[in-house]
């Protein structure tokens, strides 16, 4: 009877272990996923942070701002005149 009791014993023990070895394994087959999505999701931030750089230069910002002009100060006369909506214009100095 204690035989019995020792081989029962020694299946549970051996099942139990099959079961953690095998959570263990998923454990790091997830860690492995993980960290190449961290490598991936690295090298995005690195191509986000150049492509960054280059459109915050100043040559890029004053070529966007050129671009995207309103036309609220006169061109001709410089900052001293103001583009007014009833076509008339007003200097800074004559307020």
């Amino acid at each position: 009877m204690r035989l019995v009791w020792l081989i029962l014993f020694l299946a549970v023990l051996a099942i139990g272990l099959i079961h953690i070895r095998r959570a263990e394994v998923t454990a790091q087959h997830e860690i492995q996923r993980l960290k190449a999505q961290e490598v991936s999701l690295n090298r995005q931030i690195w191509i986000k942070q150049v492509e960054f750089a280059r459109l915050t230069t100043p040559e890029q910002t004053q070529r966007r701002a050129s671009g995207m002009a309103m036309n609220l100060v006169d061109k001709h006369h410089g900052w001293m005149r103001i583009a007014r909506r009833d076509n008339s214009s007003e200097t800074i100095e004559s307020r």
